[in-house]
């Protein structure tokens, strides 16, 4: 038997989203946004941007809202 909840998540416009698959352009935005996130990620890591959490640090929000 069938959850009432099950199939009106099945049947919700989101859940329709999910399953289709993006034109071309939009993909491609997709694609160079992802591109663009493993860039920055990379220069964090090196240490050539300062990390969010850093900037944070700096202004001494770290330090009020952790302890």
């Amino acid at each position: 038997m069938l959850c009432w909840r099950t199939s009106i998540c099945a049947a919700s416009p989101l859940r329709r989203h999910l399953k289709t698959s993006h034109g071309p352009k939009y993909q491609a935005k997709l694609d160079e946004a992802e591109n663009q996130w493993q860039q920055r990620k990379r220069l964090v890591e090196e240490g050539k941007i300062p990390h969010l959490w850093d900037f944070f640090e700096e202004r001494g929000f770290v330090k009020d809202v952790a302890g």
